[in-house]
């Protein structure tokens, strides 16, 4: 019983009202607002999220930060879309993608965290246009499919996410253009585009990124981002898909513009 008592009491984490309300400051209201943004777009489009946060981040903060807040959303979100993804994925083609991605991350995790921010906010920007343009026309990959293809999305995709937080669209373009069920489809994007936020994310931890102040605002995030994708899950079917999807887009690469001015 005393061991209980002094486990208890060690284990106890006190947290300083001060300290909490000064998270509030004007450039985290910001952030919230753009995670109310993603949530929705999450749940009502399910193509990318990442496309809003990304450019709206990195314009509050460094673009280190914005990637770090956007590898747990993206997780997290993706753990609870993971059981019933991993029963129709195809491992053959997700697999290799899976562990070139991993394998080349870390490489693009170390130049966005020695690169000048001012050089990585207009890259952010171009990669935000180019592949928000990319999904208004609907473009997919139509080479070959085999394991050298597969291996080299996968290595493109890591490095993108190590760098710029968006490898999972990469993923999507490659992984839609295949023959496959579209359900076998959505699953290979959920499995790989999650597996590789979770390793992007403990990269950027070990790396020391996540300090409590910022580990505490993600927290925080995560509750208005989580109920704003559930809300927009239940709009799905009562909006017309298609001129959502491009006004969002529409929208996205104005974002991109302005991380490009920025």
């Amino acid at each position: 019983m005393a061991l209980s008592r002094w486990l208890l009491e060690e284990s106890s984490i006190t947290i300083d009202p001060i300290w909490l309300v000064s998270l509030f400051d004007q450039e985290f209201i910001y952030a919230l607002a753009t995670v109310f943004a993603g949530g929705v777009i999450m749940g009502f489009g399910g193509f990318g999220s990442g496309l809003v946060l990304m450019p709206l981040l990195t314009l509050i903060y460094s673009p280190t930060h914005a990637v770090a807040i956007q590898m747990v959303l993206v997780t997290i979100t993706g753990f609870a879309l993971m059981p019933n993804a991993i029963r129709h994925t195809r491992w053959r083609e997700a697999g290799p993608m899976l562990i070139i991605a991993c394998l080349v991350m870390p490489f693009g995790s170390y130049l966005l965290q020695t690169t000048d921010p001012g050089i990585l906010r207009p890259v952010i920007g171009v990669v935000v246009l180019v592949l928000a343009a990319l999904q208004f026309r609907g473009a997919a990959y139509a080479g070959p499919r085999n394991a050298l293809t597969a291996t080299a999305a996968g290595a493109v995709s890591g490095m993108a996410n190590g760098m710029v937080g968006l490898g999972g669209l990469i993923v999507g373009l490659y992984m839609v253009s295949s023959r496959d069920p579209a359900a076998m489809q959505r699953a290979n994007i959920i499995v790989v585009g999650t597996g590789v936020a979770a390793i992007n994310l403990v990269i950027l931890a070990l790396s020391g990124v996540y300090v409590a102040e910022l580990a505490a605002r993600i927290a925080i995030l995560m509750v208005p981002y989580g109920i704003t994708a559930w809300c927009g899950a239940r709009f799905f079917h009562v909006t017309p898909g298609e001129l959502y999807r491009k006004i969002v887009l529409t929208l996205v690469m104005a974002l991109g513009v302005a991380t490009l001015v920025s």
